[in-house]
C-alpha cells in the first residue's frame, strides 16, 4: 500500500516538473504547458478518489477482525 501511494506522489512530482519547465520557457510553451497541467490535475484527484477507497477498505477489514476477535474468542 506504501509503494502505491509513494509511486503515484512521484509520478505527480516529475509531471510537475515537467510542466514547470515547459510554462516558464516562454508565452507559447505557457499555453502548451496547460495540456499537462491539466493531466496533472485529473491525477491528483484520481489520487485522493483511490485514497478515500483504501481508506474504506482498511476500515472495514480492522472492523471485521476487532469483531472476529471479540466473537470468537
Amino acid at each position: 500500500m506504501i509503494c502505491e501511494r509513494m509511486s503515484g506522489h512521484m509520478l505527480l512530482h516529475i509531471l510537475a516538473g515537467f510542466t514547470y519547465n515547459i510554462m516558464s520557457s516562454g508565452i507559447l510553451f505557457f499555453f502548451l504547458g496547460l495540456l499537462p497541467l491539466s493531466f496533472i490535475i485529473a491525477f491528483a484527484g484520481l489520487e485522493i478518489g483511490i485514497a478515500f477507497i483504501q481508506a474504506q477498505v482498511f476500515v472495514v477489514l480492522t472492523s471485521s477482525y476487532i469483531k472476529d476477535g471479540l466473537d470468537l474468542h
